[in-house]
């Protein structure tokens, strides 16, 4: 609800004047001893800085808001979008309560254009503001990008809508406020948009993904690998390779080829299984640590059919309540099937985690956002990287008698092949766009393309398993974007009465959905039967669709010395250890 500055407290009528004439005198006689200040300066490992007393809160903003402020800005945070120096131009203020406190959300902007959104909570006693948490609301432009392609200047910053209705901040009070998790949407929404332009302007595929939690003290913290600061990109596309620019970081764990082939070594051949959600998901170290139900998931586009399988298992197994889709119109993706997790007894997927919720809790609750930078960016990127798009969405077909020849290849190789594998372990199999010189693969040069361990402590039993470092979708993704899946096949050897939804998990259920692999081979025929259960919706829209239906086979593994004399196989990823082979 709206509140006026007749009904305002003192002490924010005292925060708001100071921060608009650049006063601290003023601002500090709103603040409390004890007061905390937390903004979106994500430390090392994602967690937000965090600012303690009276005194620190007030040497920060005299540096802030004086006529400096703007030097000192820009040799830190400025860069990143993360709030201004200089005085401010408020915009909005709401009201609500929350834990007996008043808690107010105020919408500032700077003369420079950037825009945030602040918390500001009061203590019971005296009523001055006991903390304080700001989130930047404006995220990177792709300018480079589709400056190029228009010939037309965009600024290197935009935020989200904040006055009327349907504003993009209306729509996050509307399904987040009441569990207190505004600020968390916004961040991970800004962190996403700040992936989709960097994504964008290395000419990767601008699709991007980010998880921040809300901690108990009142911190934000954006859920990622133990040494980061932000969310995760799209990875079909290694590097920087349409547009090279000279701020590029590299992929946290780069799928670098170390195959036969000299001309290639050292390469990042892509890992087409990274998309914007699953690569975001996977490179979060500490997942068992992670809150879920006080997280807030974005992701830059709608989902595919695979992320959309990794947010319905991290919603039944994890806990995970909240997402933000920024940009909803250009894909529709398997977004509709996140609405029908109403929390309702009939929904198709009843939550394990956390017990005891009411129907409110266990309820999905989707922002849908319509965001221009997001439309712009997938529009330019689908038209001019067509192949890229078609392929990161599984819609290129098989070239002509390939998917015959690995199927052939299946039936009668599959026990070797299994037989070769660890418990626990996933392989493909299928022509090796790199290595042309093995005489034992056939005509159209089908080979082990990518073996993978299991990272996974538990092997999925337990909700501090990450579901993106499962085996499946690590070797779909480790062997590489130029390889079609649609032409492969796919091993899982899972260990004897570990066939279970969980071990194979849901982000390798879904990605070969979408990547429809000509084959999936397993041990046991309790295996066989979860995959086609799995698949069995799947494969009658493709064959609606004019593919062809991912084949389960059962092949009990053969010992390897006691299959028939064949020249091995090299094993191609012996080297990298690190990966878990």
């Amino acid at each position: 609800m709206a509140a006026t500055l007749a009904t305002e407290s003192q002490a924010l009528k005292s925060f708001r004047l100071g921060l608009e004439r650049g006063d601290v005198e003023i601002l500090q006689g709103s603040l409390a001893e004890n007061v905390f200040y937390d903004f979106s300066a994500a430390l090392e490992g994602g967690l937000f800085q965090r600012l303690s007393g009276k005194a620190e809160v007030c040497e920060y903003f005299q540096k802030r808001l004086n006529v400096e402020g703007v030097k000192w800005a820009g040799l830190g945070w400025f860069d990143d979008s993360c709030n201004w120096a200089g005085p401010w131009t408020w915009t909005k203020l709401h009201s609500v309560a929350s834990g007996g406190c008043k808690a107010v959300i105020l919408g500032g902007q700077s003369p420079g254009g950037q825009t945030s959104y602040v918390e500001v909570s009061m203590t019971n006693a005296d009523g001055l503001i006991r903390q304080i948490l700001e989130v930047s609301m404006s995220y990177k432009v792709p300018s480079l990008a589709l400056s190029e392609a228009s010939n037309q200047h965009y600024g290197p910053l935009a935020s989200f809508s904040y006055e009327g209705e349907g504003s993009d901040l209306e729509l996050m009070i509307e399904k987040f406020g009441e569990r207190d998790l505004v600020a968390a949407g916004i961040e991970a929404s800004r962190l996403c948009m700040d992936e989709l332009a960097r994504s964008s302007n290395e000419g990767r595929i601008p699709i991007s993904g980010s998880t921040v939690t809300a901690l108990l003290d009142g911190r934000l913290k954006v859920q990622t690998r133990v040494n980061g600061t932000r969310g995760y990109h799209n990875c079909r596309i290694p590097g920087h390779q349409h547009s090279p620019s000279p701020d590029f970081v590299p992929d946290f764990d780069p799928n670098i080829y170390h195959g036969e082939d000299v001309a290639h070594q050292g390469v990042n051949i892509g890992y087409p299984t990274d998309h914007g959600e699953t690569g975001s998901i996977r490179q979060i170290e500490l997942f068992g640590e992670v809150d879920w139900s006080r997280s807030v998931f974005a992701t830059s586009l709608s989902p595919c059919v695979m992320c959309t399988r990794l947010l319905e298992g991290l919603y039944q197994y994890n806990g995970l309540r909240n997402v933000v889709i920024c940009e909803s119109k250009s894909f529709v993706g398997g977004g509709p099937r996140l609405d029908k997790l109403d929390g309702s007894p009939d929904a198709p997927i009843q939550p394990e985690v956390p017990k005891g919720e009411s129907a409110a809790d266990k309820r999905l609750e989707v922002v849908r956002l319509a965001n221009p930078t997001g439309q712009k960016a997938m529009a330019l990127f689908s038209c001019r990287y067509a192949h890229d798009w078609n392929a990161d969405i599984g819609a290129i077909a098989p070239r002509r008698g390939y998917r015959e020849a690995i199927l052939a290849e299946v039936h009668e190789n599959a026990k070797s092949w299994l037989g070769q594998l660890s418990d626990g372990e996933a392989a493909v199999y299928g022509p090796d766009p790199w290595y042309e010189n093995d005489p034992t693969a056939g005509r159209l040069n089908i080979r082990k393309l990518a073996v993978c361990g299991d990272l996974r402590e538990h092997l999925g039993e337990d909700v501090g398993d990450n579901p993106c470092r499962a085996a499946v979708i690590r070797a779909m993704g480790m062997a590489g974007s130029t390889v079609n899946l649609q032409e492969c096949a796919v091993l899982w050897r899972c260990a004897a009465g570990k066939a279970t939804a969980k071990s194979f998990s849901p982000a390798s259920w879904g990605a070969v959905e979408l990547f429809r692999p000509a084959a999936v081979v397993v041990p046991s025929e309790e295996a066989k039967v979860l995959v086609q259960d799995m698949l069995r919706d799947q494969n009658a829209v493709a064959h609606d669709e004019g593919f062809d239906a991912t084949e389960v086979v059962f092949a009990r593994p053969q010992n390897p010395s006691s299959k028939p004399a064949r020249k091995p196989v090299t094993r191609r990823f012996d080297v990298c250890a690190r990966f878990g082979f």
